[in-house]
C-alpha cells in the first residue's frame, strides 16, 4: 500500500515538472511574440504584423496564468 503511495507521489511530482516546463514555454513564446510586435511597430512594416503577434502574446500569457492558477 505505501509503494503505491510513493509511486503516485513521484508520479505526480514527475506531472507538476512537465506542466511547470510547458508553461513556462507558453510564457516565453507569448513574450517573445510581444517583443517582436513591438519591433513591428517601430520598424512601420506596413501590414498588420504587429497587432497579430501582440494578440498571440497576450493569449499566450493568459493562457500561462490560467495554467498557474489551475495548478494551485
Amino acid at each position: 500500500m505505501e509503494k503505491q503511495n510513493n509511486s503516485s507521489k513521484e508520479n505526480q511530482s514527475g506531472q507538476d515538472i512537465s506542466i511547470d516546463i510547458i508553461a513556462v514555454l507558453i510564457l516565453v513564446y507569448g513574450l517573445i511574440n510581444i517583443f517582436s510586435s513591438v519591433v513591428y511597430s517601430f520598424s512601420h512594416d506596413p501590414t498588420d504584423k504587429w497587432f497579430t503577434r501582440m494578440g498571440i502574446g497576450i493569449i499566450c500569457a493568459g493562457f500561462y496564468c490560467v495554467i498557474m492558477r489551475l495548478k494551485k
